[in-house]
């Protein structure tokens, strides 16, 4: 599990794939540095709709949902933020561990 967060992350950090730089856009108009932050789920949930959590440096952890109904992908909004107070997933366990020992 660790190593498939650590390939998302590298994605969502560096790939010039165009969702991954839009992600990197968005996330910084959220005043989130992708630099700093790990992307422990991300896939796709519907059509034309992303579903993600992310750890922030500070152990944060934030769900986020990012539409391109009818759009292009550079034009791609978020459309649900919402930060969450447990670890649902264990992919975010391990992501809190990651950010711990980095």
């Amino acid at each position: 599990m660790e190593e498939e967060i650590n390939k998302l992350t590298e994605l969502m950090r560096s790939s010039s794939e165009s969702f991954w730089v839009r992600l990197r856009i968005l996330l910084k108009q959220k005043n989130v540095n992708p630099d700093t932050t790990i992307l422990a789920i991300s896939h796709e949930d519907d059509k034309d709709f992303e579903f993600g959590v992310i750890v922030l440096e500070n152990g944060n952890t934030i769900q986020y949902g990012i539409s391109y109904l009818n759009k292009p992908i550079e034009e791609a909004e978020i459309t649900e933020w919402n930060q969450l107070n447990e670890a649902n997933y264990e992919e975010i366990t391990v992501a809190q561990s990651m950010l711990k020992n980095a």
